[in-house]
């Protein structure tokens, strides 16, 4: 029985791999080796697509945050940086409850603001998926998202504005 094993420390990108071999027999009696038989050996490997998110904004194994834009009547920005790991592409998908407006709570004219996912504007009319290639030879990268107010609005009702943005991130393998 043979074995084979992908040193733990070399990065592998999750999939399906194989190959094969020709394994040789010889026979050494002091004089010349003699092949005695040859066969080809089948390798395959299974190497699981993993996933690490981690950013500063979701400590301590939380899944979910309130972000505040501030006063709504001056153009502002919110960033959310996340540290991403795999050994495959990452898809990250973003969902906004309210189709990328923050809306009245007392149903008054909703404010549109713009998503960018690493620079990229995203469309919120319906669910939008961006891709990350994690090309560093260690399988790291970065996603950041960044929520923005198109202008500044002075006349607004008076009343809180709130969409619930959905982001998940899935390792494809």
């Amino acid at each position: 029985m043979f074995y084979f094993t992908i040193p733990p420390s070399q990065f592998v990108r999750g999939g399906f791999y194989d190959g094969q071999l020709l394994l040789k027999l010889f026979r050494d009696d002091g004089g010349a080796p003699e092949l005695i038989d040859e066969v080809p050996v089948a390798l395959a490997a299974s190497v699981p697509s993993i996933l690490q998110v981690r950013s500063d904004e979701f400590g301590g194994g939380m899944k979910e945050t309130t972000m505040d834009l501030g006063d709504l009547t001056i153009p502002s920005n919110r960033l959310i940086n996340f540290d991403v790991i795999s050994n495959a592409t990452v898809g990250i998908t973003v969902e906004s409850l309210n189709k990328g407006l923050l809306a009245h709570e007392f149903k008054g004219p909703g404010i549109p603001y713009d998503l960018r996912v690493n620079g990229s504007r995203v469309s919120l009319d319906a669910v939008a998926m961006e891709r990350i290639e994690m090309s560093a030879p260690d399988g790291s990268n970065f996603a950041e998202i960044e929520i923005s107010l198109r202008q500044a609005y002075s006349a607004l009702p008076a009343g809180r504005y709130s969409d619930r943005l959905t982001i998940t991130f899935k390792a494809d393998p």
